[in-house]
């Protein structure tokens, strides 16, 4: 069922939650600053309601979330876990949230609260999905701005750091063609509600040790371009994560390195993950990312999405160079 405003979810997020049973948050598969950090921000705001819930992730969270406590507030999945309501944020299908979509075969309710393209829906879980927002957390935000506001002090500034992040990791710092007057005006809500932004600002996307910048050096040197120089690729290897003592969620915002590139109208960025086995990143304002990567069992934005593909390094790279060639050509 599509609820159809910010309104709507609400009613029917807390009627649910009023009701006996768990409540368990749920996001994507390696969860970014959008996904957890909304999460987080629902998470204090359904405690100020009085439901207690569980953040729920496939694997210990990553560091970049340090700052907003991230690991003294989520769980780690286990295979005997049950909860009655399930809320997904920042994605609605139960698969892309990795071990735990078995979840999903046991909850009685799930309600999924995203802002990417819609998939296929089922017709007995709740849907509010919102491409035009700017992050799952500008959507939070609308909905919940009242209860935001009437939070002690303390507690409002951590949830309103937290929606903030959600804006920063989606517009990636403002970079975005996503970063209109909307935008702006939710940041200077936030702000009032004691947002500091600098402060938030070098927290998530400034605070690089100096082996990720040699990291970041080494991906920005294997950069190749194709197609008369309108298409550009890179990647990153397993051995310089090692050696540079790093770790899979290093690889996060290395495509914003590039952006504004003279000429480019498609970037790609592949990691590899294990062996023959790549997590590809795409961006672009001329073609459809989303499409692309759907092929592939990913998605995403029409202009950022991302996907997985298993095949060596060679025949991976051809095949999505020639599938972004495809939409350019067409």
């Amino acid at each position: 069922m599509k609820l159809n405003s910010p309104a709507q979810l609400k009613t029917t997020l807390l009627a649910h939650c009023r009701q006996p049973g768990k409540i368990a948050i749920l996001t994507h598969k390696n969860p970014d600053g959008d996904g957890l950090a909304a999460a987080l921000a629902l998470q204090d705001i359904l405690l100020k309601s009085g439901f207690a819930n569980d953040i729920v992730l496939e694997e210990p969270a990553a560091n970049e979330l340090d700052f907003l406590q991230v690991k003294d507030k989520v769980i780690v999945f286990q295979s005997d876990m049950e909860y009655k309501i399930l809320i997904l944020v920042d994605c609605h299908e139960p698969e892309r949230t990795g071990k735990c979509a078995v979840l999903a075969e046991k909850a009685s309710v799930l309600i999924a609260i995203d802002h990417h393209e819609p998939q296929e829906l089922n017709n007995h879980w709740y849907y509010y999905i919102k491409p035009d927002q700017v992050s799952a957390g500008a959507i939070i935000f609308t909905t919940f701005r009242s209860e935001i506001a009437s939070m002690p002090p303390v507690r409002r500034r951590y949830v309103a750091d937290c929606l903030y992040t959600t804006i920063l990791n989606d517009t990636d710092g403002f970079m975005n063609s996503n970063t209109d007057a909307e935008v702006f005006r939710i940041c200077a809500q936030l702000t009032e509600m004691g947002v500091i932004p600098h402060l938030l600002m070098e927290a998530f996307l400034l605070n690089n040790s100096p082996a990720k910048l040699r990291f970041i050096g080494e991906a920005l040197s294997s950069i190749e371009t194709y197609h008369d120089d309108t298409i550009l690729f890179l990647h990153t290897t397993l051995d310089q994560l090692a050696a540079n003592g790093l770790s899979q969620e290093d690889t996060s915002k290395i495509t914003r390195w590039v952006k504004g590139s003279t000429g480019v109208k498609a970037f790609i960025y592949a990691r590899e993950i294990s062996p023959d086995n790549y997590r590809l990143s795409l961006r672009s304002a001329a073609i459809n990312c989303n499409a692309i990567c759907a092929k592939f069992g990913g998605g995403g934005h029409i202009s950022a999405s991302g996907c997985s593909i298993q095949l060596p390094f060679a025949d991976m790279k051809k095949t999505i160079i020639d599938e972004v060639k495809k939409q350019l050509n067409g």
